[in-house]
């Protein structure tokens, strides 16, 4: 029940932004920004299930981007998806990627991470009708309709 109605409401919010991107692509509006939607959440809070229901529901050309980020960024760099992942989850230390190059592990720094998840976002922006999860998307495209999906502690 819960779920059907956040849908409802999610649907409703689109539906407003949607109008609004149809004005600026009809020449009634200057912006010409395609439509993105991203989604940030909180771990457990079906986030991602969401996103998927919204790309049906929205039908064809919306597309979901989650995990396909990483994995792009890993084949950018040649890197296995597994330890692109890690650093995607988590915050590598300044010393941590000092001593790994000191020592020759392949890896990737912070900064060529951000460098090439920037690069992908911007190629998925330009292009829009993407519902982008996670990754910051939502501090990178001012003009997106940017959901929030938090859950209560499990009790």
């Amino acid at each position: 029940m819960y779920i059907d109605t956040l849908m409802k409401r999610l649907f409703e919010l689109i539906n407003k932004n949607l109008e609004s991107t149809f004005l600026r692509h009809s020449g009634q509006h200057k912006d010409t920004n395609p439509p993105i939607i991203t989604i940030s959440r909180e771990r457990g809070s079906g986030g991602r299930p969401i996103a998927y229901l919204l790309a049906k529901k929205l039908g064809n050309p919306w597309q979901v981007f989650h995990k396909d980020i990483v994995e792009e960024i890993a084949h950018e760099t040649s890197l296995d998806p597994e330890l692109v992942k890690q650093i995607d989850e988590s915050r590598i230390s300044i010393i941590k990627e000092i001593l790994d190059s000191i020592f020759g592990k392949k890896m990737l720094t912070m900064n060529s991470y951000y460098k090439h998840l920037l690069h992908i976002l911007a190629t998925i922006g330009s292009r829009g009708y993407a519902i982008v999860v996670g990754r910051g998307a939502n501090f990178l495209f001012p003009n997106a309709l940017k959901v929030r999906i938090v859950s209560d502690m499990p009790t």
